[in-house]
């Protein structure tokens, strides 16, 4: 790392280290000149998030976060869908569990939410006001294994995030709906990963109705994830452009998380998030 960071020709660097690390290891780099694409989430807290934000400004480099689903071509997609249609989000429920390895350093939310939080914070208009979370570890003594997070906007729109290592079976589920669209994302499935339902409410009696019009899957884009995020990571670099995957969306997944982390701890108290 002291080599790379000393090196003249060495223009960018990749951190993918525990969590913990991110934020002492990107300030070097940083420090010395370099732009950073850091994994997810982009720090432990919001404070040392916002001191790489202010850096990286200061020095005039990329800060880049590996909240890869963003570059995904279902969830381009579905940013794409929303924005056509000029559609807001209701509602966004996701389901992301395994029975997988059980983190040393973070609990399941820091581990496996961000993917889901940043998802949310790309296609919403709106920062939520409050957060609801509750969580539990099923071994004395351990991190939260099993997390369910709620989150409230001033719309009125809703997301609900499930996450597990204790599941039997893998799901990486999403649905997200809005005043004329719902969407079904399932990652798991190598073709059709995306099916979009055209919607219709209509009142009757006193009484509300909704019902299905029309269903489409989408013909998604093969190219890999990674390669498209890491040809935007060089491009913004070279251009000095934002990154679709900024610091901005990194700081404000880990305020949420935060917030679901200090909901959990206080029995599943309502926690205002302040954005400042």
């Amino acid at each position: 790392m002291d080599n790379a960071l000393k090196d003249p020709d060495v223009d960018a660097v990749i951190i993918a280290l525990p969590v913990f690390l991110h934020y002492s290891v990107a300030k070097r780099a940083l420090i010395a000149g370099k732009h950073v694409l850091v994994e997810k989430p982009i720090t432990s807290n919001s404070a040392e998030a916002e001191e790489l934000i202010e850096l990286a400004n200061e020095k005039n480099l990329i800060l880049m976060v590996d909240h890869t689903y963003l570059y995904s071509s279902a969830v381009r997609t579905i940013k794409k869908l929303f924005t056509e249609r000029k559609e807001k989000v209701n509602y966004f429920d996701s389901t992301r569990v395994n029975l997988g390895k059980f983190q040393r350093d973070v609990n399941v939310i820091w581990d496996l939410a961000p993917h889901d939080l940043a998802i949310l914070d790309y296609l919403m208009e709106e920062k939520p006001e409050k957060i609801i979370a509750t969580g539990t570890s099923h071994l004395k003594k351990r991190l939260e294994d099993i997390a369910y997070v709620t989150i409230y906007y001033g719309s009125g729109a809703i997301a609900h995030v499930s996450v597990s290592w204790v599941s039997p079976v893998k799901i990486r589920n999403i649905l997200i709906g809005g005043n004329k669209s719902m969407v079904f994302f399932n990652d798991l499935e190598k073709n059709n990963k995306i099916r979009v339902f055209d919607t219709r409410f209509e009142e009757e009696s006193g009484c509300m109705n909704c019902w299905i019009e029309n269903e489409n899957t989408p013909e998604l884009d093969s190219t890999e994830t990674l390669s498209i995020m890491l040809k935007d990571f060089v491009n913004c670099i070279v251009h000095r452009c934002t990154p679709v995957s900024n610091s901005k969306i990194g700081l404000d997944v880990v305020r949420m998380l935060e917030a679901a982390q200090e909901s959990i701890t206080n029995k599943g108290s309502e926690v205002v998030i302040r954005w400042n």
